[in-house]
């Protein structure tokens, strides 16, 4: 049986390619985004809509993992939301909706995922530099 990958963020960037890559080498790819329309499903790819900043949303994932009782070989998380916009004109508001995915989605889809994660499984964490301009 091939390996099991799950890739949040998936629908463009390194997300994309990693699912691209992952398919190619025959892994079995859950392939999360907010936008799975971009993603091409193949026998390996499985474009999944979700919003990992919404609970209810991560469960209704993990509800079909159970149903399908997959185990998860590794998680990669790179899913994020970038704020092109100069830090000094950024609110708190703005700011909070950020972390919201970047921080906290990605916590809440690590933690909520354990019970799926092999024993010899891993998480691999993708992150930007970007963030806003000084300017």
């Amino acid at each position: 049986m091939s390996k099991t990958i799950v890739v949040t963020g998936a629908s463009r960037g390194i997300g994309h390619a990693i699912v691209k890559l992952a398919a190619k080498k025959n892994y079995r790819v859950y392939a999360l985004s907010r936008n799975p329309k971009k993603i091409i499903i193949s026998e390996f790819i499985r474009p999944v809509s979700i919003d990992i900043s919404d609970e209810k949303s991560i469960a209704n994932f993990i509800s079909i993992l159970e149903k399908e009782e997959v185990v998860i070989d590794a998680l990669i998380n790179n899913a994020g939301v970038f704020l092109n916009k100069p830090f000094k004109e950024t609110s708190k508001a703005e700011f909070e909706a950020v972390y919201q995915v970047n921080l906290f989605g990605l916590v809440s889809i690590t933690k909520m995922l354990l019970n799926q994660i092999s024993s010899k499984g891993h998480v691999v964490n993708i992150s930007s530099m970007g963030g806003g301009s000084r300017e």
